[in-house]
């Protein structure tokens, strides 16, 4: 598996310009700048593969409303959703509050809600 910066073209060529993707289910993390300045992303839902979202992955998505983060993801770099300014609605596992204050730097009112992990 390549690193999150060897990754990024792989994935702007793939999901970039999309309102709605569902990331395939063998991606095991998201790039560095994966999505960065896609003006078009207003939902994300990430597979149970993904362990990892790297920093500033979804940089400058100023669509971005919705984004829903399984259990499995372990890590989610600095910045991840900076500038992320209509990020309503973030779907964390219970094993991921720790990141909550991540969210709450992006958007203004953010409605974090929990979900059950397993």
């Amino acid at each position: 598996m390549k690193d999150c910066n060897t990754m990024h073209k792989y994935w702007e060529d793939k999901y970039k310009e999309q309102s709605e993707v569902i990331i395939d289910d063998q991606m095991r993390e998201l790039p560095f700048l994966a999505f960065d300045g896609d003006r078009d992303l207003r939902f994300i839902s990430l597979p149970d593969s993904v362990t990892k979202i790297c920093f500033r992955a979804f940089k400058d998505c100023t669509a971005l409303e919705k984004i829903i983060i399984p259990s499995t993801v372990t890590s989610i770099g600095n910045n991840a959703f900076e500038n992320c300014e209509k990020l309503k609605a973030v779907e964390l596992a219970q094993n991921l509050t720790r990141y909550a204050e991540e969210f709450s730097l992006t958007a203004n009112p953010l409605n974090t809600s929990e979900f059950p992990s397993g």
